[in-house]
């Protein structure tokens, strides 16, 4: 059974990417149904040996425990409070969601990776998810811009969130298995730190072309920038040496980037335009997506302010707008209060202080980009539903203890 449960832990880390595709709802995506299929083997072997136990808060520290069970108490006061004063129709449903998400997606989880992975195996196969993603990717560029065929119309056979393909001026981006380019982007972010750690040589520089492809054909203003900011956070913590890899994909995606632009000659500046790096970063509302975000945005901080305490109830932010808050941190503060919101700050903080205190090794290094790109994923986008929020944390925790009792990590 061991194995068994095993086998699945490592399919979850693989499916890491995999949001959309195969996904049967919005709380049953692949990474999820692999997990339930693991808990549920893990239940009945459990059930049927008495020696063996079910452990679901396994590898959390007590400070981050006591954090998260507050933060749930506050979930769970927000939900009576607005019971009575602010009821919506979907509060119960959207509380019950919550919470099992937390279940499975975070305690769950982490005591699957206690349990049942080492940190080798973890590192080597959160690479072997950055190069299926990065395949995906390349094959459905090259299919849909050339031949004009869609296979994500094949994958989307229950819930495709904003999945579809976004017609630019010279090139048709894809969404992939995710639900949109900048999603795929985040998760190419946050996945290649371990690429590059564990492959070496010919490998890794395969894996250094096919992100700047990917990079450029994505076409998204998060996945660039969290790339630059990724980069200079490196330069900034780490001697130039460490960096010189990042600074190399840099250079390989901006000369692509000139040289298609150039090509397009006179409609150079309608390209930079729609790309829209400055407008995006800026929130200044002149393209749609930034006109959502900053709209999103600001109601969460409206939310908040009119209930500090205990919010507006879980999913209220997606109750009155069709794409919620758009901010994971703030959405927090919009559905359970600035308390609410405060709590997971501080209880995410304690994984980057886990990072900080691990010996200066390349993992450390891979933890802490990849940390970042999370991170900014959370804090402008929605990311509750998505397993970019869960992957990382029982990994950090168990480098960081395995840091401890070794005085060093080897993935290799």
């Amino acid at each position: 059974m061991d194995k068994l449960i095993r086998f699945f832990a490592i399919r979850v880390l693989i499916c890491t990417p995999i949001s959309v595709w195969f996904a049967l709802s919005e709380y049953l995506r692949i990474s999820y149904i692999l997990l339930l299929l693991a808990f549920v083997s893990d239940a009945i072997y459990s059930l049927s040996h008495r020696e063996s136990k079910l452990i679901v808060f396994q590898s959390n520290t007590q400070r981050q425990r006591l954090l998260f069970v507050c933060f749930i108490g506050i979930i769970v006061i927000s939900f009576v409070v607005n019971s009575v004063w602010h009821p919506q129709p979907k509060l119960m449903s959207n509380f019950i969601g919550t919470l099992g998400i937390f279940f499975l997606l975070y305690f769950y989880y982490s005591s699957l990776v206690e349990k049942y992975l080492s940190v080798v195996l973890c590192f080597k196969y959160l690479a072997v998810s950055c190069v299926l993603l990065i395949g995906i990717i390349v094959v459905d560029s090259v299919l849909v811009n050339f031949f004009g065929i869609k296979i994500h119309d094949y994958f989307c056979i229950g819930y495709n969130g904003n999945t579809d393909y976004f017609s630019r001026f010279i090139w048709t981006s894809t969404a992939a298995p995710t639900e949109e380019p900048g999603v795929s982007a985040q998760f190419l972010n946050a996945l290649l730190p371990f690429a590059l750690c564990h492959f070496k040589g010919r490998k890794r520089a395969l894996v250094c072309l096919g992100y700047a492809y990917c990079l450029f054909s994505l076409f998204s203003t998060t996945g660039i920038v969290t790339f630059v900011f990724i980069a200079m956070v490196h330069v900034f913590l780490f001697s130039r040496r460490s960096v010189k890899l990042f600074l190399l994909m840099f250079t390989i995606s901006l000369a692509g980037f000139v040289a298609v632009s150039y090509q397009a000659n006179d409609e150079f500046q309608m390209y930079v335009n729609q790309i829209g790096i400055i407008d995006k970063v800026a929130f200044s509302g002149k393209t749609a997506s930034d006109a959502d975000r900053s709209e999103g945005m600001k109601l969460a901080v409206d939310n908040a302010m009119e209930a500090p305490l205990w919010g507006m109830g879980p999913g209220y932010g997606k109750a009155i707008r069709e794409t919620g808050y758009l901010s994971t941190f703030l959405g927090f503060m919009g559905n359970y209060g600035f308390l609410g919101g405060f709590l997971f700050i501080l209880f995410w903080i304690t994984f980057l202080q886990k990072i900080k205190k691990m010996p200066d090794i390349p993992e450390k290094r891979a933890l802490l980009a990849s940390f970042l790109a999370v991170t900014v994923a959370a804090c402008i986008g929605d990311c509750l539903h998505m397993f970019m929020l869960w992957f990382l944390l029982p990994i950090i925790n168990k480098s960081y203890n395995h840091s401890l009792r070794r005085g060093k990590l080897s993935v290799a």
